[in-house]
């Protein structure tokens, strides 16, 4: 969340409308499992005592369990049939469940958390939580704040965590917002946009900073971040805006990619022209506490802009689509780099994602997801070691209500196709929560695979819901999507072997060799 604002590329691949899809997408086959409504708006007053707009919706599937984590709330399902067993607010998880001292923090009633995110890593059977916290200084501005971050003691979410508070600036001089986060077989990462705090009225963007933790340090009998590296404060204009560490579940490579969006003029403000590089930084040595930051670079892309506001069926009041930041998880799968992002497309908000080759930062294959007469906006993607995808996201139109959609991707030698958007949850009334003449949306999606099934995806997404407390509400929804492979697939990972191996099912080979390097866009 923006604390301030708060109360295809190679000549081979094409770009890959909704409404032109191959016939293999056409083909594939997929129902929906799991359905159902998570936390809402009069949840998180229920819970807190008073409400977010908007709820920053997150959340991840584990082995048993479906952990949501937004603004406010924290609420852990049963996965087969969508039962809670555990809901909470934000402060008691942190507070209570992973035990960390925030008692000077709530000793100021104005202070609150925001930005939560969460994954589950399959290698070492953990939980990875994090969010900040929103201080206040005696004169109503903000102070400079942290990072809060904690570990499941298994992969059991409701079987305890421990938590760390980690200082987002040393200097005291900037608000450290939209911390983002991932992992690897080394590390633990979180990063941020910073704002200063003093002199600047109009919330110009500082730099970003990226903190990477030594994953075998977490994962310890008695977990440390003592070891931890911080990059405080690093130039967006180099580095880009709203840093995203990869997610990559495979072994060690040496590496951690992180992507982000391009920052142009003196603060990241220059929303006039469009976008054509998506700067990446690798981390180095992150298992220790010497970890290095190599030098950003671009990877040059077709150009993309930000996002127009979103329309509903009153047409009175416009929903803010975000803008062109890698909002969600980009995630590391068979050598590549998987992320999604809005942009504009015909004077629509649209989807626009990306599979990059993690070494050679070829643009493998991207497409843009959108149509004529609505708009799609705060996406998110995963992906399986055989070649699908889903994206899902919210979409709405003049003949329809902010709703939970996803549409499910195949792989083919290489080329990637998806079906029609799906409707998951049908927006149940306009969205005029502030009463302004727009409104918040957003500011995230999530959607990860399962790890005991790598057939099986789960998606958070949100809709608007009818009116109860308030005059509009928002509401998450939690879908499973199951795809049924058409042969047996070939894994080409060891984690995918482990999974092919564990359920006996499967499709084809993920994908022939990646394309060559006259694919290659690096500038």
């Amino acid at each position: 969340m923006n604390l301030f604002n708060k109360a295809i590329a190679s000549a081979a691949i094409a770009t890959t409308a909704a409404l032109s899809l191959s016939a293999k997408a056409e083909a594939l086959t997929f129902s929906i499992g799991q359905n159902f409504t998570g936390l809402t708006l009069n949840d998180i007053v229920d819970l807190t005592g008073y409400g977010f707009d908007p709820p920053d919706t997150m959340g991840a599937v584990g082995p048993d369990h479906f952990v949501e984590f937004i603004n406010g709330g924290y609420s852990i399902y049963d996965k087969t049939n969508g039962t809670a067993v555990q809901t909470m607010s934000d402060v008691q998880f942190w507070t209570s469940v992973a035990n960390l001292d925030l008692t000077d923090f709530l000793s100021n009633p104005n202070n609150f958390l925001i930005d939560p995110r969460i994954l589950y890593d399959p290698t070492s059977q953990r939980w990875f939580a994090a969010e900040i916290d929103v201080p206040f200084q005696e004169n109503g501005d903000n102070a400079s704040n942290n990072f809060l971050l904690a570990v499941s003691n298994s992969s059991d979410p409701t079987a305890g965590w421990t938590g760390f508070k980690i200082d987002a600036d040393s200097t005291d001089s900037y608000f450290a917002d939209y911390p983002t986060l991932g992992l690897n077989a080394d590390g633990v990462y979180i990063a941020s946009n910073n704002f200063n705090l003093f002199t600047d009225p109009n919330d110009t963007v500082l730099g970003v900073t990226l903190v990477s933790i030594p994953k075998a340090d977490l994962l310890a009998p008695t977990p440390t971040i003592a070891n931890l590296t911080i990059f405080e404060n690093l130039d967006a204009r180099q580095f880009g805006f709203t840093l995203q560490p990869a997610v990559d579940f495979g072994p060690s490579d040496g590496r951690e990619p992180i992507l982000a969006r391009q920052c142009t003029g003196l603060d990241c403000s220059d929303f006039s022209s469009p976008y054509t590089v998506l700067p990446r930084t690798d981390l180095f040595n992150t298992g220790t506490s010497l970890a290095s930051l190599g030098l950003p670079l671009n990877i040059g892309v077709s150009p993309y802009s930000h996002p127009p506001l979103a329309t509903q069926p009153d047409g009175s009041v416009q929903i803010r689509a975000g803008d062109t930041r890698i909002n969600s998880t980009v995630y590391k799968v068979n050598n590549s780099l998987w992320t999604v992002h809005s942009t504009e497309l015909n004077g629509r908000s649209a989807l626009r994602w990306y599979e990059i080759d993690a070494t050679t930062n070829a643009v493998l294959q991207s497409g843009t997801i959108g149509d004529p007469d609505h708009d799609y906006f705060y996406p998110s993607i995963a992906v399986n070691e055989f070649g699908h995808a889903v994206i899902g996201f919210s979409r709405s139109g003049l003949d329809e209500f902010i709703s939970s959609y996803a549409v499910v991707g195949d792989t083919m030698d290489g080329v990637t196709s998806f079906t029609d958007p799906i409707l998951l949850k049908a927006g149940l009334d306009n969205y005029h929560l502030s009463g302004g003449d727009v409104e918040r949306w957003g500011d995230y999606s999530a959607t990860t695979v399962d790890p005991t099934d790598p057939f099986s995806f789960w998606t958070i997404q949100e809709f608007a819901a009818q009116p109860g407390t308030f005059p509009s509400t928002w509401a998450t929804q939690i879908t499973q999507i199951r795809i049924a492979p058409s042969t047996v697939p070939e894994p080409t990972s060891a984690l995918g072997l482990l999974a092919f191996g564990a359920f006996g099912v499967g499709s084809r080979l993920k994908r022939k060799q990646q394309q060559n390097d006259q694919n290659n866009n690096l500038n």
